[in-house]
């Protein structure tokens, strides 16, 4: 560690000599490798753990989905069936009133 800060030190000190714009260049690229050293594992591992968690959600989201599109043929097809039912039970009583017309007209 000790080596690096001097090698840091002899860095800056020629950026100085080369002007203001590349000491601060230097300095802030420096600066930024100190950090990404330092962070940088925690942060890479950071990102992981949020990717997989993005990939979870993503799938449960697909999943989701597809347990709302079944849920809703499901009930198309019962809402179908008692739709029909309800057209058999019509035609039904119909069938029963002319029944039922012809038996009091038979009575008269």
């Amino acid at each position: 560690m000790a080596e690096l800060v001097g090698l840091d030190i002899e860095l800056l000190k020629a950026a100085m000599n080369l002007g203001g714009v590349v000491f601060f260049g230097t300095l802030i690229m420096l600066l930024l490798y100190r950090l990404m050293s330092r962070f940088g594992g925690s942060l890479v591992g950071a990102i992981v753990k949020a990717s997989d968690a993005m990939t979870c959600q993503a799938q449960c989201i697909s999943e989701l989905k597809d347990c709302i599109k079944q849920q809703a043929e499901m009930g198309g097809n019962d809402h179908r069936e008692i739709i029909l039912g309800q057209q058999v039970m019509a035609e039904e009583m119909k069938r029963m009133i002319v029944q039922m017309q012809r038996l009091e007209g038979g009575r008269e």
